[in-house]
């Protein structure tokens, strides 16, 4: 139990400010909330001290009440796990010794902008409004796998140093991310988003660092109205607007009701050294607390553990967070037999760090999304893990830089998809696998998957843009699965959607001849055969070719040396061209082969007539059969 008599002069405050929802900013100009610990032990609150306020204080009569509190420096553990906080939070910032203790614990709004945390401990938060982490900077993890917000999530230019956990995390509205610097990865395997995610301008798995910016970024994205009501350019009802004194607050250079300004005597002190009676002269501590730095009378320090056994940021035993993978099962995002590439993660391990360079960048297996996930110039330095996702809108990819060299960039396998667009993103580094998805439309130059692919099962309704088929089908030689009918008729059924048949005719034959190279020897040459001779079937052109070169030499062979008849007698009129067209088709006789007989080199060459003729026939009837049979 805190009592107010040993409350130093700016929990004070504090607690006055609670009980009307007024702000308390103790900011100063161009400061950076991560150099916190070197402020002035005046703006130093312990974090018992805020618990007792949120859990115990009370509002004025026809006030709410609320903690605001700006450029704080909170000491020791705010410990509020499995608590009720009726009342709205804003530690904005604020620089945090410890690890924030939220685990399980329910509050109507949460607003950490622009604060330094050495972690943050959230698992099964429960948010009825909005969580704002708007330009924060957490040194260790983020811990909020199973939370329930039913606002938005803003997290625009947090840097989030650690892995960032979102698995099964429930977000009733969207998921703002712009310029989210999160070199350990983010987790969102298994979670819904009501509304859209914004990864726009995004790192993930980078091990850089953003360049500073004093400027504290704006907490709500440009166009957008932020859900506590207010407009673009208005104040939320929750915060004062610039220039303004907040209510219950005193102006600046005026002295709050109850205290005296510098350099007055006030009733009853003593003047030699203007400390007031009851209070503990600057630089002393007062009776019953705890100097800066060290741990307050009954809390526990960081690194030993309470009574019960358990950390500050750790479940009691036996108990799993909800979200969070029991011992002994494999975490989401493992990869299935069958799905791992050379190179990639063994089936019974789970993810590893993204800033090692061989782990996630992005872990959102199964999610799920309202409508749209944005992630326009996102760089990912590690695995991107889609699969079972399902985005009934966009997956904007424009401008992306994805890089995973040698191993698996980008997994979409089982996902379905309104549309997806990497038109203009930059050639992925590493394979690409959407087996098995459904896409829409699916936006893509062909240079995009450059290194490797897995097309097995992947259907869309159109490709764009429209290009050359010798253009796609480079792609599809590509497959690190070999020959795959299934992407060849894909590609061809495109095509003719587009009225093109002669792009389709010519990516059915890239397929024949991709299998031809998977047949026996025999089976090749009678494939080959087949190729020369009428493109198996669809290059009706080049049998009609073949036919005019044979008759004309068939033709002019016998124009200049006619064969002798069988019955000098009983002949018809000898015509070159129609005997040559009497050897060259099997079935229809003008009479010419059985009277006359060729000699020589001649009847060599009635020989090599009949021959080919039945071959390209064979060739034409099997070629045409197999192209109307796939039609």
């Amino acid at each position: 139990m805190v009592e107010i008599g040993r409350l130093s002069v700016v929990e004070r405050r504090i607690a006055r400010a609670f009980s009307s929802g007024a702000v308390v900013d103790l900011r100063e100009e161009g400061e950076d909330p991560r150099d916190g610990a070197s402020w002035d032990a005046r703006r130093r609150v312990r974090g018992e001290v805020l618990r007792w306020l949120l859990l115990a204080g009370t509002a004025d009569e026809g006030e709410v009440a609320a903690l605001r509190v700006r450029g704080a420096c909170v000491t020791g553990v705010l410990d509020l796990r499995y608590s009720e906080v009726p009342c709205p939070i804003v530690l904005a910032d604020c620089h945090f010794t410890e690890t924030p203790a939220l685990y399980g614990a329910r509050m109507r709004q949460l607003n950490l902008s622009r604060s330094h945390l050495p972690a943050l401990e959230a698992a099964t938060l429960h948010v009825d409004g909005v969580l704002r982490l708007t330009g924060c900077h957490i040194a260790g993890e983020t811990k909020l796998g199973g939370a329930r917000i039913a606002g938005a999530l803003f997290a625009d230019d947090a840097v989030l140093d650690g892995p960032v956990q979102l698995h099964h995390a429930t977000v009733q509205d969207d998921l703002w991310a712009i310029g989210l610097h999160a070199p350990g990865g983010l987790r969102l395997s298994g979670a819904t988003i009501g509304g859209q995610a914004n990864l726009i301008r995004a790192h993930l798995g980078s091990p850089a660092e953003p360049p500073h910016n004093s400027t504290p970024p704006a907490e709500t994205p440009p166009d957008q109205t932020p859900h506590d009501g207010a407009h673009p350019g208005e104040t939320p009802p929750s915060e004062t607007p610039s220039g303004e004194t907040p209510p219950g607050e005193t102006p600046p250079g005026e002295t709050p009701p109850g205290e005296t300004a510098a350099g007055e005597r006030a009733p009853g002190r003593t003047p030699h050294d203007g400390t007031p009676p009851g209070e503990t002269p600057p630089g002393e501590t007062p009776t019953g607390e705890t100097p800066p730095g060290e741990t307050p009378s009954g809390a526990t320090p960081p690194d030993r553990t309470p009574h019960d056994g358990t950390p500050p940021s750790e479940t009691p035993p036996g108990e799993t967070p909800p979200g969070q993978t029991p011992p002994g099962e494999a975490p989401p995002g493992e990869t299935a037999p069958g799905e791992t590439a050379p190179g990639e993660t063994a089936p019974g391990r789970g993810p590893r760090g993204a800033g090692s360079g061989d782990g996630m960048a992005l872990d959102a297996e199964s999610l799920s999304v309202g409508s749209n996930v944005l992630a326009d110039d996102l760089r990912a330095f590690g695995q991107i893990e889609l699969r079972g996702a399902r985005i009934p809108g966009r997956l904007v990819l424009t401008g992306a830089r994805l890089s995973h060299p040698g191993r698996t960039a980008l997994r979409a396998s089982s996902c379905t998809i309104g549309e997806l667009w990497m038109r203009h993103a930059h050639p992925v580094e590493g394979l690409v696998s959407v087996r098995r998805s459904r896409i829409d439309v699916l936006e893509l130059r062909a240079d995009t998957w450059a290194d490797g692919v897995r097309l097995a099962g992947l259907t869309y309704t159109a490709l764009n843009p429209p290009l050359p088929p010798s253009e796609r089908l480079a792609m599809l030689d590509r497959d690190m699965d070999g020959h795959v009918p299934h992407s060849y008729e894909q590609l061809a059924a495109d095509y003719r959607n587009r009225g093109d048949e002669s792009a389709a005719r010519t990516v059915q034959l890239a397929r024949l001849r991709r299998h031809r190279r998977t047949l026996p020897w025999y089976a090749r040459t009678w494939g080959l055969l087949q190729d020369v001779t009428v493109g198996y079937g669809y290059r009706p052109r080049r049998a009609a070719a073949w036919l005019v070169a044979l008759l004309t030499a068939g033709t002019l062979a016998y124009g200049l040396h006619h064969p002798e008849p069988l019955k000098a007698d009983e002949h018809p009129a000898f015509n070159p061209l129609f005997y040559t067209l009497d050897l060259l088709l099997p079935i229809i006789d003008f009479g010419q082969e059985r009277s006359f007989k060729p000699a020589g080199a001649h009847q060599w060459l009635a020989y090599a007539l009949v021959l080919l003729g039945w071959i390209l026939a064979t060739t034409i009837i099997a070629g045409t059969s197999r192209a109307l049979s796939r039609q």
